[in-house]
């Protein structure tokens, strides 16, 4: 008499084969079979407690945020695609022109400065568009911040092109309403 083997008899108890004919005739077998059954329950058991809680908070209050991080997603891929160079021209000019004195002059000059270092920039395009995203840590206290958010953006805008557009008009239009009144800041944030 042989006995059926623990593979035949995983297989059995996990419903992957039919049991063997063995099984009926032998004890020792129906008992090994018995407690890989109850290991086999034992384990369901233990993956059914587990599984994570339900989610308590509704994905309708996420949408807004998943929206508005879409947005910048895309804004930022058409910006940094492969392949996309600067403004024609604009290599050349930087070399003519000192880029952070002309920030300089633009965030924190007089109103006749500001002007013609912000023609200056606009002309420079695309190409000027790292040193000013690193003047927002070096001019925190600039008299002209939004100024600054307002150049950036036309800049990203000329280096997405026509590829840009949508997404762009998208961004100027879009607004976010929140009536939050006597909350603190963290529930403001997970909200």
């Amino acid at each position: 008499m042989s006995h059926s083997t623990l593979q035949e008899l995983t297989e059995s108890v996990h419903g992957l084969s039919p049991a063997p004919d063995h099984l009926a005739s032998c004890k020792d077998c129906r008992d090994l079979e018995g407690r890989l059954r109850a290991e086999l329950d034992l384990l369901r058991r233990a993956d059914a407690r587990l599984e994570p809680p339900a989610p308590r908070r509704r994905l309708s209050g996420l949408l807004p945020l998943a929206m508005a991080a879409a947005a910048l997603l895309g804004v930022i891929a058409l910006i940094l695609r492969p392949g996309s160079s600067p403004a024609p021209g604009a290599r050349a000019q930087q070399g003519k022109v000192d880029v952070n004195k002309t920030i300089d002059r633009f965030l924190d000059g007089n109103e006749e400065d500001s002007a013609q270092a912000r023609r200056l920039l606009t002309e420079l395009g695309p190409g000027a568009l790292g040193p000013l995203i690193n003047a927002r840590a070096h001019h925190p206290a600039s008299i002209r911040p939004d100024a600054l958010a307002a150049l950036v953006l036309e800049l990203k805008e000329k280096r997405a092109g026509e590829a840009g557009v949508a997404i762009f008009r998208r961004l100027k239009t879009f607004r976010l309403t929140l009536d939050i009144q006597n909350s603190p800041m963290s529930a403001v944030a997970d909200y």
